[in-house]
């Protein structure tokens, strides 16, 4: 019998940062081109944002903001 092996985020994104595979090369240029500078710079990253009206990236900030709030209630 085989079990399954389970691995939490962070494990997950180091071996995709490391693997050779194509996509993971993708994964890797996209995320350190784009996500992270973004969160450096913006504090946050959302999708699509060239595509966006002004209220929309405000909408899209305020739902990220409220799920924050709800994480931190829980506890």
């Amino acid at each position: 019998m085989q079990y399954p092996t389970w691995i939490n985020e962070s494990v997950l994104y180091s071996l995709i940062l490391s693997s050779k595979l194509p996509s993971a090369k993708e994964f890797k240029h996209w995320v350190t081109s784009e996500v992270l500078p973004s969160i450096r710079k913006n504090g946050a990253y959302i999708r699509n944002q060239a595509n966006m009206t002004p209220a929309e990236i405000v909408a899209h900030g305020l739902i990220a903001a409220q799920k924050i709030i709800e994480e931190r209630e829980k506890g």
